[in-house]
């Protein structure tokens, strides 16, 4: 039987590429990394003429200072918060105030709108009964000074015949020869 030649499997390549290169990120990660920074931290030191002890208790000593500095930070922030929640607080009153103001407010305007709607009718009632008395208080007032000048200057007409007017002088009916209203003595 001949032996029948494959091609090459391309996925399975591809796989073990990407699990190399997995595992090379995972060696550079966990060993080669921290080594590179561990020299890097000794380079230094040596270059400052410290030892690594020296440098460790700097680091210490950076920590303590840091740690306090976090302390600080958060009793800072945990009075900020308080101040904050406190100013919610005061606007929270301030918001609800404004609206019982605000419901009063229109409450009272709204009261005084319709109280000066009905003012405004009962005025206007006021108004128009007085205009009708006093219509029909002229009219009565008119008719006893028609009737008043009548009596007295028609009577006086007799004696002087010059007299065609009359008017209303002091509260008192007045015949007169030139000018008031005319006389009109007929029944």
């Amino acid at each position: 039987m001949p032996y029948k030649y494959s091609k090459p499997d391309k996925s399975r390549n591809v796989k073990l590429a990407v699990a190399a290169v997995f595992i090379l990120g995972a060696l550079w990660f966990f060993f080669i990394s921290p080594g590179l920074t561990g020299l890097a931290i000794l380079g230094k030191a040596t270059a400052e003429n410290n030892t690594v002890d020296d440098y460790l208790r700097g680091l210490d000593a950076l920590k303590t200072e840091l740690k306090t500095e976090i302390a600080s930070c958060t009793g800072k922030s945990s009075e900020l918060t308080n101040m904050l929640i406190e100013c919610n607080n005061k606007l929270g009153r301030c918001g609800s105030e404004k609206f019982s103001i605000n419901t009063t407010f229109t409450n009272s305007l709204e009261s005084c709108e319709s109280q000066n709607s009905q003012l405004n009718q009962t005025l206007s009632e006021s108004v128009q009964s007085l205009k009708a008395q006093l219509d029909k208080k002229t009219g009565e007032f008119d008719l006893l000074v028609n009737n008043t000048a009548k009596s007295n200057c028609c009577k006086a007409k007799i004696d002087n015949p010059n007299i065609k007017f009359y008017k209303v002088e002091n509260s008192k009916v007045v015949c007169s020869e030139e000018s008031g209203l005319e006389l009109n003595c007929t029944v």
